[in-house]
């Protein structure tokens, strides 16, 4: 596995950043196929992630497609439109748009 990598022009050690980021786990995909898989920081492969941004970015995608299929109608339904469970509930009246900008809490209505 490659051990440096090019950044702004200057070799940057691979573990070394994986040490200072604090990295827990390294997937590498090429052609749909996992050809690298490591785990640090007391972790393993059966461990569960936190996916922070690349969730939001692929629920936006989700979304999207969606609203492009006809499966939604707009995002500016509420979301208790298409999940009624969420009906007197902190998403009560929350359009489906405010969620997927984390912009719900109170006063987002």
């Amino acid at each position: 596995m490659l051990q440096t990598f090019n950044y702004k022009g200057k070799q940057q050690s691979l573990d070394a950043f994986l040490e200072k980021t604090q990295t827990t786990a390294l997937l590498v995909l090429k052609d749909d196929k996992i050809t690298h898989e490591s785990y640090y920081l007391g972790t393993s492969e059966y461990d569960r992630r936190i996916s922070w941004f690349v969730a939001k970015s692929f629920l936006s995608a989700m979304f999207g497609i969606a609203v492009d299929q006809g499966k939604i109608a707009s995002l500016d339904q509420a979301v208790t439109d298409y999940v009624p469970e969420l009906k007197g509930s902190g998403y009560d009246g929350v359009s489906i748009k405010n969620v997927l900008q984390m912009s719900s809490g109170k006063g987002s209505k």
